[in-house]
């Protein structure tokens, strides 16, 4: 057999290989079985849900403020003089009761100004009294003349005196109100505390040497600390005390402890630039008086009671106002333009609702949501009116 003879069997036979491959594919893709078409099932969007009741609850409001003191006073004295003593409780930071003796200026000018004006006054009252004395004989005189003319004197009046009595009771005021004041001056050489007081700063001490316009120190009332939060002017009407304190509780910083408050004052006053009221909060012995005397006085190894430091910035939660018959939110149910998604026969409702007050954790809705309703408390990517659901009930 040549070689051009086997070449073309060799190409026949790949021919009749691709041939039959050819046709087996063929056959295989004209008999697969064709796929089951079923119709697409309805999309139904799986939400949690929760009722809520309808009660009263009251207006909270949380925020935060800075504490300050009711009281604050930069010491200064009436009188000049020599400062003689200081007190050792006259130090930053030491608590004083009200009339606690703080500084002692040197008397002895003030002194001796009171008996002089003691001599003047004695003085004063000496010629009063002489002069009362001739006003009884000028009266028997006036009588005298009237007995014998028949009718009262023109001059009268300084036949009896009258210019000189007048003269002498100016001086006898005059002299008493002299001495009252050297009294006083004497009096306010001792410098005291008006009021139960922390020392916030000395600044004077022994010899020195001071004036009216002297600042001696500053001090500030412990018997009641303020923090004033800044208040939206709708929710503020529902902070304002009524027939009862309205209650606040107060988060000091860096502890776990609250402290009480309560309501002094709401300012219905808006502030020209935030356009927020003013909250006034107050807190009663707000450095635990008693509780820190008390861990002063035991060997107990415990920690110094949490007191409010001035300044500081606090938390604050205000119970207000009961709201009656409403429903209470959270407010992340509350979807834009102030509606609540609802649950009602498997679809989804879009309902508009009335709220009373909204606080920074709550919204209180007057008229759109009932008892009964079913509140969708998770999200839904895109909300659509009447979609399907399917609801999983929140149990909390």
């Amino acid at each position: 057999m040549t070689k051009d003879s086997l070449d073309m069997k060799k190409i026949f036979g790949s021919v009749a290989v691709l041939s039959l491959s050819s046709l087996f594919v063929f056959f295989l893709i004209a008999t697969k079985p064709e796929p089951k078409v079923y119709p697409p099932d309805k999309l139904i969007h799986k939400v949690k849900t929760e009722s809520f009741k309808r009660g009263s609850y009251p207006a909270t409001f949380t925020s935060t403020g800075k504490i300050r003191s009711s009281k604050h006073l930069d010491l200064h004295s009436s009188i000049s003089g020599t400062i003689a003593a200081v007190s050792g409780t006259f130090i930053p930071g030491y608590l004083v009761s009200k009339g606690d003796l703080l500084i002692t200026l040197a008397d002895s000018f003030y002194a001796n100004k009171v008996k002089q004006y003691e001599a003047l006054y004695e003085q004063a009252k000496a010629a009063y009294d002489v002069e009362i004395g001739k006003q009884s004989i000028a009266k028997e005189g006036v009588a005298a003349v009237y007995e014998v003319t028949g009718s009262k004197p023109k001059n009268q009046a300084l036949m009896m005196r009258v210019p000189q009595l007048q003269h002498a009771e100016s001086e006898l005021k005059k002299a008493k109100s002299e001495l009252d004041i050297a009294k006083n001056d004497l009096a306010s050489i001792s410098i005291k505390s008006p009021f139960n007081a922390m020392v916030l700063d000395a600044y004077v001490h022994n010899s020195s040497v001071i004036d009216e316009k002297t600042l001696l120190g500053k001090l500030v009332g412990t018997d009641q600390y303020w923090v004033e939060l800044s208040v939206p002017g709708n929710i503020l009407p529902w902070l304002a005390p009524r027939n009862k304190k309205i209650d606040a509780t107060v988060y000091p910083n860096h502890s776990n402890e609250i402290m009480a408050g309560y309501v002094l004052k709401t300012v219905m006053a808006l502030d020209d630039t935030t356009r927020m009221g003013r909250l006034i909060i107050a807190i009663d012995d707000p450095l635990r008086s008693k509780e820190v005397e008390l861990w002063r006085n035991t060997s107990a190894a415990s920690e110094h009671p949490i007191v409010l430091m001035l300044n500081d910035f606090v938390k604050v939660k205000v119970d207000g106002r009961i709201i009656d018959d409403v429903v209470k939110l959270p407010i992340n149910y509350l979807r834009p333009d102030n509606a609540v998604w609802l649950f009602v026969d498997g679809k989804l409702e879009i309902r508009s609702v009335k709220l009373v007050y909204k606080d920074i954790d709550s919204v209180y809705v007057k008229d759109g949501v009932n008892a009964n309703d079913l509140v969708i408390t998770s999200d839904i990517g895109i909300p659509v009116e009447g979609m399907h659901l399917e609801s999983i009930v929140d149990k909390g």
